[in-house]
């Protein structure tokens, strides 16, 4: 009749089927730590009135793609007492960062004389993409802690004494 088979045949070997491979996705770059600089000093917290530099620590989670174009961008919206210092951005660049790498950006920021006591939250926002363009993006939060200096006031010290305690002496 003129019809026409194809014969087609699948393999199964002790019902074993081969994954199908994940799609390529972003490769996860995040902030691996931070430190903070007064006067080029490392320190562990700020004080009101301070001049800072944040140091943060991106990392290339990612096992075989190099991460490109990595943006970082700093938000201190929901921060107590921080701002950027005047003449300093809010966004720092890193051309790559390869897989397990890490990479270091800097912000200049200003602790407000009236700033809160306590933890500030600075707002880090990242993107990034791989050498097939395909783009990632993250959110973390990172916490700056900070003191108001001490009000110490010293009087001179002030002796009471009656004219009877002065006969005795």
């Amino acid at each position: 009749r003129g019809d026409v088979y194809k014969r087609q045949y699948v393999y199964i070997t002790n019902g074993y089927v081969a994954p199908i491979e994940k799609a390529e996705t972003a490769m996860s770059v995040m902030v691996s730590g931070y430190k903070l600089f007064v006067n080029g000093a490392e320190v562990s917290g700020l004080m009101a009135g301070d001049d800072a530099t944040i140091r943060l620590t991106l990392i290339n989670n990612a096992k075989k793609d190099t991460s490109l174009k990595n943006v970082a961008t700093l938000s201190l919206a929901n921060s107590n007492g921080l701002t950027l210092t005047v003449g300093s951005s809010d966004a720092a660049y890193v051309r790559a960062i390869s897989p397990g790498e890490t990479a270091e950006v800097e912000f200049n920021v200003s602790v407000k004389r009236d700033a809160d006591v306590g933890a500030s939250t600075v707002g880090v926002n990242l993107t990034y993409e791989n050498s097939d363009s395909i783009a990632g993006k993250a959110a973390q939060t990172i916490m700056i802690p900070i003191s108001q200096p001490m009000d110490i006031a010293i009087d001179a010290p002030c002796l009471l004494y009656t004219s009877d305690a002065a006969d005795e002496l």
